[in-house]
């Protein structure tokens, strides 16, 4: 007797069909790579867009975005393995700076970026996943990570101060306005607020809905 699926049922083939629909997608775009790079497909820009510093533009912030939760909900079971990974990463983007800057490695497309270069990169992917990410842990965040984080605050209000004073050219500061700080800041400090007010007001009325639901499933309850 051929009985409906149940929701366990659902849930699997939901799945299944997520990661046949992500595997599709990853071979398509390593088509499209291969395609653009060795076959001559123009209309991929892959060509044109071909150094580590173009596939930083347009991987960072979706894989940061990606690994965020996967980060918080693995943070304690996977907590080794997180710090291989990030260990690895670090080892990784620290040659890739050593080759870029100093060895010639073009194909990395770091040579001549500057500071402000590496703030345009960095600060959205750091805010959006930062923010929500302290807000939920700010209790249990360790004292090290505090003093860790105005240690930052110190550091970059220093740099900023020597690039303007002293005309650091590498920093990229000088000739910038308060018209590009705030087109670099604005939108990276400003969402993350919105999403996490956004967030908390959801909550909010969830939590409201529940206590409704309890409320008036006790009511028939003493009723009887």
């Amino acid at each position: 007797m051929t009985g409906i699926a149940g929701p366990a049922g659902g849930r699997a083939s939901g799945a299944a069909i997520l990661r046949l629909a992500a595997l599709s997608a990853a071979l398509a775009f390593a088509v499209t790579i291969a395609g653009g790079e060795w076959l001559g497909w123009t209309w991929t820009g892959f060509a044109d867009n071909n150094t580590v510093w173009d596939w930083l533009h347009l991987l960072v912030l979706p894989v940061v975005l990606t690994a965020a939760p996967v980060w918080y909900g693995t943070r304690r079971s996977a907590r080794v393995e997180w710090r291989l990974l990030l260990a690895a990463l670090a080892i990784a983007f620290v040659i890739l700076l050593a080759g870029g800057y100093e060895l010639g490695w073009t194909w990395t497309g770091f040579d001549g970026r500057t500071l402000w270069d590496w703030l345009e990169l960095l600060v959205l992917p750091v805010t959006v996943t930062a923010f929500p990410i302290w807000l939920a842990l700010r209790r249990s965040i360790h004292p090290r990570v505090r003093r860790l984080g105005t240690a930052l605050l110190v550091a970059f209000a220093v740099l900023v101060t020597a690039g303007y004073g002293f005309h650091w050219q590498w920093t990229g500061f000088p000739g910038n306005t308060l018209w590009d700080w705030l087109h670099l800041l604005l939108v990276p400090f400003v969402l993350p607020v919105v999403l996490a007010w956004l967030s908390a007001r959801i909550e909010q009325a969830e939590e409201e809905a529940r206590e409704r639901g309890a409320v008036s499933s006790e009511r028939p309850a003493a009723a009887g």
